[in-house]
């Protein structure tokens, strides 16, 4: 039998609800060329017995003796993987019906492109006072544009929005189980190094809730101290550098709404402790001005724009009104 064109790696840890809609979402591409490849890393709930009952012959189980993390789940899926083609997708996500053909027809189109990161649509928080918001990367065919927009923050560069070739995903060393969060950050720097990279502005999945986020927030101040510790450019660039003081800033903003004070002021301290007193300042004055004027932009934007969905944002809330209504 001939391998199929595309790998798409699930990686799953007790998550029988969510990974069910994912699994669905793949099943439902107008692309079928395909395998689906689930690694359960040692999962106490049914999460196994979900997947097992999908009766599809191109949903293959791989199962973990125990609980290794994300990142040694997707390299066990990179492993098991047929398809010359990969393609990532967290188990509380969805892809929307196309993603899988646009991206055989783009990687055919280009046969020297390595990797892809697209765009999506990422519901929001039940507090946010909106349902959703379209996130669009931008179009590029330049692996140093593409190297720039990752460090500056022009790009989103989530996990289920990395589509690469399997050769070059091993060739910059896959995903590192040392790393426990901003991995898909880590592991596009390793193959910008490596590979001819793209991104486009098209919506070709949705990036859903998850109530951990607050969880990841506590930790995303060590981590992305770790990061720059890999990535010194992250801090020595000064154009990177206003990526590190978006990130910081807007970490620090998230945890005042939410009323975590201590929370925030502790992240800073601890940036302080890494990074110096007056550079971490210097990063928040930063951050703090490139804050003010999005937010004078997307005021401007939506005072002119009409309130109602794009045709984008529509199908992603039928998608996800499908999903809450229950499998189909």
């Amino acid at each position: 039998m001939a391998s199929p064109r595309i790998s798409v790696v699930i990686p799953v840890h007790n998550r029988a609800e969510p990974v069910a809609h994912a699994i669905d979402s793949v099943l439902s591409q107008t692309f079928k060329d395909f395998e689906l490849v689930a690694v359960d890393d040692g999962s106490t709930d049914n999460s196994v017995e979900v997947i097992d009952g999908f009766a599809d012959s191109r949903v293959r189980l791989v199962k973990l003796v125990r609980n290794s993390g994300s990142n040694a789940a997707r390299n066990a899926g990179i492993a098991a993987a047929q398809g010359d083609i990969l393609c990532f997708l967290d188990s509380d996500d969805l892809f929307l019906p196309g993603k899988l053909e646009h991206v055989a027809k783009r990687f055919d189109k280009e046969p020297t492109l390595d990797v892809l990161v697209d765009s999506f649509v990422r519901m929001c928080s039940p507090w946010a006072g909106k349902p959703l918001v379209e996130v669009h990367n931008p179009n590029s065919n330049s692996t140093a544009d593409f190297e720039r927009a990752l460090f500056t923050r022009e790009l989103s560069k989530a996990t289920s929005a990395i589509s690469v070739r399997r050769e070059a995903a091993v060739r910059a060393g896959a995903f590192d189980p040392a790393v426990k969060q901003r991995q898909d950050f880590d592991f596009l720097i390793r193959l910008a190094e490596t590979a001819n990279c793209a991104s486009t502005s098209e919506i070709l999945w949705i990036k859903g809730w998850s109530d951990d986020r607050l969880t990841c927030r506590e930790r995303f101040i060590p981590a992305t101290i770790a990061l720059v510790e890999r990535h010194p450019q992250y801090l020595t660039n000064r154009d990177y550098r206003g990526g590190l003081a978006k990130d910081i800033t807007r970490n620090g903003y998230f945890l005042l709404r939410q009323g975590k004070w201590r929370m925030a002021f502790g992240g800073l301290a601890i940036a302080a402790g890494a990074f110096g007193v007056w550079r971490t300042a210097a990063l928040v004055l930063r951050g703090t001005g490139q804050a003010v004027k999005r937010n004078v932009k997307r005021r401007r934007s939506s005072g002119a724009a009409s309130k109602s969905f794009s045709p984008v944002e529509e199908q992603a809330l039928a998608t996800v009104r499908n999903r809450a209504s229950g499998r189909s």
